[in-house]
């Protein structure tokens, strides 16, 4: 009777035991997802996805769910691409590549915009500036890409990307209004493309209907343009020479009235009948002054000038100053002899003069004082000089 109870006692020792190891090996076994309750959030690890995209888009120090996030957003699949605006293209320095465009995710907003990447045996070599940073547009919402080319479009030997894309402005709720934008990417020696987003502007600024042949065209003719600021006031002055009668001038000279750094061109003549003429530039347009007889003086970068000059018993003082591109009369003094042909002299023998001062009659000291009140004749210098012949002043202009 003992020996059986003592059997029933280890039979249920022995399986006690064998349920406490079951239950300890089944324990080890479980996974770590079957821990998570339905609130906590799974996490891909971002180093994952690390073969769908550049590796600088993922930044080690971010927490794992932003680097995954961005990751997610960079991923490019097939569902996306613009099949008719994506093209395989030999890019200098980058070699035989895929340009592909992408159609917007959409996920954070609906002005989501397009992306352009660069791609090689089906992996991102880069992905194309946006024109926001964060490739979301302000009001904009994205249609179409209408066009992609690969020109060298400022001859440095590598090529840059042209895209026109088509979008509808929504800043107005009432109304939708389509346009078209170009982008123009500069391509460098490392592979990289840059947006230049100062030409761009002038292109969408001046462009309504926009090709690539036309966008070429705007920007060759950008480049031909001298970079001198001065040359289009070189260039008006010698066509002006070109019609002008040069015969009966002594010489020329540049002088500086006004103050920017475009000068104006004295044209001396040969006698006192001829005169001094004084051409200003303005707005591509050369405006010629003729002057009374040969002596004038100004006050250099103060816009004045001052024609001092008589004949025949008058004398003068004919301020001017240059207004819009043209050299115009702000004041006017006269004086002389009332009877040219009796003069009258004071006591010490000077001549008798009569005054007037823009046309009311003064005495010779408000004259003189009301003359320096505008025109500082102390600070004056002469003007009618013939500083050049005809010859060593175009070459000076060229």
């Amino acid at each position: 009777m003992h020996k059986k109870i003592g059997l029933i006692l280890c039979f249920i020792l022995a399986i006690t035991a064998l349920s406490g190891c079951m239950s300890h090996g089944e324990k080890d076994t479980v996974k770590d997802d079957d821990l998570l309750t339905d609130k906590e959030e799974r996490i891909t690890p971002a180093s994952s996805l690390l073969p769908y995209l550049p590796r600088e888009t993922v930044n080690e120090t971010q927490s794992p769910a932003i680097a995954t996030e961005k990751v997610l957003q960079s991923q490019t699949p097939d569902n996306r691409i613009i099949a008719d605006q994506s093209f395989d293209a030999t890019l200098t320095p980058l070699g035989d590549v895929r340009f592909v465009s992408y159609q917007p995710l959409k996920v954070k907003s609906k002005f989501e915009d397009v992306t352009f990447q660069i791609e090689r045996n089906g992996q991102a070599v880069l992905v194309l500036p946006g024109v926001e940073e964060n490739n979301i547009r302000e009001s904009e919402s994205f249609q179409s890409v209408e066009a992609v080319s690969f020109p060298d479009y400022n001859n440095d030997g590598y090529s840059d990307i042209i895209t026109i894309c088509k979008y509808i402005n929504l800043s107005d709720n009432k109304s939708e209004t389509s346009y078209t934008e170009a982008r123009i990417y500069s391509g460098s020696k490392k592979g990289t493309f840059s947006l230049e987003k100062t030409l761009m502007k002038k292109i969408n600024d001046t462009m309504v209907k926009k090709t690539i042949q036309d966008i070429l065209s705007v920007i060759k003719s950008k480049q031909e343009e001298p970079e001198n600021k001065e040359t289009p006031w070189k260039q008006a002055y010698l066509n002006y020479l070109k019609s002008e009668t040069t015969e009966v001038y002594e010489g020329y000279n540049l002088i500086y009235v006004n103050n920017d750094d475009i000068p104006e061109l004295v044209e001396v003549g040969e006698s006192e009948a001829i005169g001094c003429k004084v051409l200003t530039y303005y707005n591509g347009q050369v405006n010629a002054t003729q002057l009374s007889r040969l002596y004038f003086s100004y006050i250099p970068k103060q816009n004045l000038l001052c024609n001092s000059d008589g004949n025949m018993g008058v004398y003068y003082d004919v301020v001017y100053s240059i207004k819009n591109g043209k050299l115009t009369q702000i004041a006017e003094g006269i004086y002389g002899d009332e009877d040219n042909a009796k003069p009258q002299f004071d006591e010490n023998g000077n001549e008798i003069f009569v005054y007037k001062w823009n046309g009311n009659s003064v005495t010779k000291e408000d004259y003189e004082q009301s003359l320096n009140a505008i025109y500082n004749t102390k600070k004056a210098i002469v003007g009618g000089v013939a500083s050049f012949t005809l010859e060593e002043l175009k070459a000076k202009l060229k």
